[in-house]
């Protein structure tokens, strides 16, 4: 009867295995928990930051649309309370340049007006000010992002495409990622997550299986991807210290270099201890603190102020976490030269005109103490 008939391939295929013929499995089913106690928990304090940008603003578009009268963009995105007194953390980029910025709390009919209090721009952070309700707001607690480990779930909220509170379920897929970054060969650590997030994510929390923050979410590879990132939460903990004692701007230092890995291009140390070790300086922007120093493309540098420079992940995160003025010694490789003892003072990370003026000084920013 051909393929579908009784007698067919098919139906061969169809028919009943004997019981006798099956073996028993000794696997046990394990069920996912519902993360809906967590969500309940934390939602009230994922807010929504909409920003009417300025006309003339270049870059840094998540989510655009265009409001009535067409002189200004809107850019959406998220952010989350982090401070019962109203302080909300999300992304410097959805703030860079505005007129207004707009915060919608759940549980309110209207947005509100944010005021920018904090900035990061580094490690793309900023913190707004927002009026507290009678009744206070509900905040979220930092985690140790030191404690998360690959394979860990977490679960992301955000605003999507303008979808409110949506929640996204997956796993960190790598601790310590580091990206390139406006023609930096390296960048500072991020989580990498798996779970979906889209425009208009930006700014949200990653959460882990406690409810508590252990990155918030900065950027993605695109749609369908499965490749997210976060700032760690250990990141956002020591930016918003600086905040506190840098009067809300926190200032970075800048040596003016690009820094390779070891063996990029084929180059590594030679003439010296520590082959495998280091990092490689690739390009050296002239005029800059690393110019005026002597440091030229192909050095390596094997020690900053005495101390052995694992990799050039470690080198960068080492001078933009130091103050702009700082001092130190290099011990850079030169050809086939021994170490040569390089002095350089740090200068401070230069802000893009389009970027926000520095937010009001002299302003306390907090972590949530629970």
């Amino acid at each position: 009867m051909g393929l579908l008939g009784a007698g067919g391939l098919i139906g061969h295929w169809l028919q009943p295995t004997p019981a006798a013929a099956v073996e028993p499995t000794t696997l046990t089913p394990t069920a996912m928990p519902s993360l809906a106690p967590i969500v309940r928990r934390v939602r009230g304090a994922v807010v929504g930051v909409r920003t009417l940008r300025r006309a003339d603003a270049a870059g840094y578009a998540d989510a655009p649309g265009e409001d009535p009268d067409g002189s200004h963009g809107f850019v959406n995105g998220t952010g989350f309370v982090i401070n019962e007194r109203g302080l909300v953390v999300t992304n410097y980029h959805l703030v860079a340049d505005y007129d207004t910025i707009l915060v919608e709390v759940p549980g309110r009919s209207q947005p509100c007006n944010g005021v920018l209090v904090g900035a990061d721009p580094v490690t793309d952070l900023a913190v707004l000010r927002i009026a507290v309700p009678e009744g206070g707001l509900p905040a979220l607690e930092l985690a140790d992002s030191a404690m998360v480990e690959q394979g860990d779930w977490v679960m992301v909220m955000g605003n999507p495409l303008f979808y409110r509170q949506t929640v996204t379920v997956g796993v960190v897929s790598y601790v310590g990622r580091h990206v390139p970054d406006e023609g930096m060969m390296v960048s500072n650590e991020l989580l990498q997550f798996s779970a979906p997030v889209n425009p208009g994510s930006s700014g949200g929390p990653v959460l882990d299986l406690t409810g508590r923050v252990v990155g918030v979410t900065t950027s993605s590879m695109g749609a369908g991807t499965g490749i997210s990132f976060a700032v760690p939460s250990k990141v956002v903990l020591r930016s918003l210290r600086a905040m506190e004692e840098q009067g809300g701007l926190v200032r970075r230092g800048f040596l003016g270099v690009s820094l390779a890995p070891l063996g990029a291009g084929g180059s590594e140390p030679r003439g010296a201890d520590g082959i495998g070790q280091g990092a490689m300086i690739a390009k050296v922007e002239p005029g800059s603190p690393a110019d005026q120093a002597g440091l030229a493309e192909g050095d390596v540098v094997l020690t900053y102020d005495g101390r052995p420079v694992p990799d050039a992940y470690s080198l960068f995160d080492w001078i933009t976490f130091a103050s702009p003025g700082a001092e130190a010694v290099l011990g850079v490789v030169r050809g086939p030269n021994a170490v040569l003892p390089v002095p350089v003072k740090l200068g401070e990370v230069p802000l893009p005109d389009r970027l926000a003026p520095a937010p009001t000084a002299n302003v306390r920013v907090e972590a949530s103490s629970h």
